[in-house]
């Protein structure tokens, strides 16, 4: 006896449904994050534009003219920096990159990312993973990248996931378990 399409179907749905549940899945956290939508949703000091001839993807990106130029992000709300799975950007300049990155965070603290970590004259899109930047025990609730004097900075596809759950809950691994449990005997009841 074979097991019914349907069948299958229902036991491979609970067994998604429990693993996002469980907190497997990602999501993303940012609105207009590659600039498609031009400057709608950042806010800027001096000279930013969007522009359509020098991107990382899509159509358009943030291009910061100099070094009073910044470009800066509200979330909608504080993000837990231990939750947070993936945060940086794409970016590049023929001479100076930003001058500096800035992380604000609930409290109402911030910290500036030493302009090290950036390299100075890089003409390939290059990513520019911020991660490891954020400070421990702290909820981030927006950032402001400031451009380079040396030259313009262009900034595309901005990434800002989290984990939706870090730990799963009892009831999702009770869910998990059910689900493995019903694959497991509807397999055995059609090997009869």
């Amino acid at each position: 006896m074979t097991v019914s399409f349907n069948k299958r179907l229902g036991a491979a749905t609970l067994v998604a449904l429990a693993l996002s549940a469980a907190g497997l899945a990602r999501a993303a956290t940012l609105d207009n994050p590659g600039f498609e939508s031009g400057l709608t949703g950042w806010s800027t000091t001096g000279t930013v534009t969007a522009e359509s001839t020098d991107v990382h993807s899509g159509t358009l990106a943030a291009v910061l003219a100099d070094d009073s130029s910044s470009l800066s992000l509200t979330l909608s709300s504080a993000i837990d920096a231990a939750s947070i799975a993936s945060f940086g950007f794409w970016a590049r300049s023929d001479a100076g990159l930003l001058s500096l990155v800035v992380l604000n965070y609930s409290d109402g603290s911030s910290s500036g990312t030493d302009v090290s970590i950036f390299d100075l004259g890089n003409s390939s899109w290059t990513y520019y993973d911020l991660s490891s930047a954020l400070a421990a025990g702290k909820s981030l609730v927006g950032f402001t990248l400031y451009g380079s004097s040396a030259a313009a900075s262009v900034i595309d596809d901005v990434t800002l996931t989290t984990l939706t759950t870090a730990v799963p809950e009892p009831a999702s691994a009770a869910l998990l378990a059910a689900g493995l449990g019903l694959v497991g005997w509807r397999q055995r009841r059609s090997a009869r």
